[in-house]
C-alpha cells in the first residue's frame, strides 16, 4: 500500500503531468510533486477523490487547465498548487473540504469571484489566491473574521 508519493525538487526529469493510475491508491494521504517544472499537464478530475488524502501539493509544476471539481474531499487539509498555469474559476465545491486548513492557490490564471462557500470552511487557517484575476468582494462568513488577512 501507498501511504506517501513524494517527489521532490531535484525531480525534473518527470513530464507528461501527474499520472491518472495514481488515484487508483486508496491509502494514499500525502501526495507531492512540487518543483517539477517540466511535470505540465492538467489537473485529473481524480485529484481529489482519495479517500484518505490529506494532502496535495503540486506547486511550480506548470500544470494548466481549469480546476476539476471537489465532489470527495473530506479528509484534504492542505492544498498547495501555486505558480502553475490553472484558469477559469474556483469551483464552488471547494466547500465540500470541510477539513480544509491551507489552501494555496496563488500565481496562476484564475478568474471569477471568490466563491462564497469558501467562508464556510471553518478550519481554514492560511488562505493565499494572490497574483490572480479575482474579482469581486471577500466573502462574508466567520473564517474570514477571524484569518490573518494578507491582500496582495
Amino acid at each position: 500500500m501507498i501511504f506517501a508519493l513524494l517527489i521532490g525538487s531535484h525531480a525534473y526529469l518527470f513530464t507528461g503531468g501527474i499520472p491518472y493510475d495514481i488515484f487508483h491508491a486508496l491509502s494514499l494521504e500525502h501526495f507531492s510533486v512540487s518543483n517539477n517544472p517540466n511535470l505540465g499537464g492538467i489537473l485529473p478530475e481524480k485529484a481529489w477523490s482519495l479517500p484518505v488524502l490529506r494532502y496535495f501539493s503540486a506547486s511550480s509544476c506548470n500544470i494548466s487547465g481549469n480546476f476539476p471539481e471537489f465532489p470527495f474531499c473530506k479528509s484534504l487539509s492542505f492544498i498547495d498548487l501555486n505558480r502553475n498555469h490553472l484558469s477559469g474559476s474556483i469551483p464552488e465545491s471547494i466547500s465540500v473540504c470541510e477539513n480544509l486548513e491551507t489552501l494555496n492557490f496563488a500565481e496562476n490564471n484564475l478568474s471569477g469571484e471568490i466563491p462564497v462557500k469558501l467562508g464556510s470552511l471553518m478550519k481554514l487557517k492560511f488562505l493565499n489566491l494572490s497574483y490572480n484575476d479575482l474579482s469581486g468582494l471577500i466573502p462574508n462568513g466567520d473564517t474570514f473574521k477571524t484569518m490573518d488577512k494578507r491582500v496582495g
